[in-house]
């Protein structure tokens, strides 16, 4: 999911993560992801991202539609 919108003289895009945030392997995604967002948006003059998560709780259909 992206979305980009004006924020003054930066675009930011907005992207929806989907993880098992109960699960090691979500939870270190997550940070692993925070990490590189931040990180890009140190060095980008031009773009930022806004990462937004939702656990899916072992049910990706479910964090989908649950808006």
């Amino acid at each position: 999911i992206q979305d980009e919108t004006m924020n003054s003289d930066n675009k930011v895009i907005s992207i929806g993560v989907i993880i098992d945030g109960d699960s090691r392997i979500g939870k270190e995604q997550e940070v692993a992801m925070d990490i590189a967002a931040q990180s890009y948006n140190k060095t980008s003059k031009n773009h930022k991202l806004a990462l937004y998560f939702r656990n899916s709780t072992k049910d990706t259909l479910r964090a989908i539609t649950l808006g």
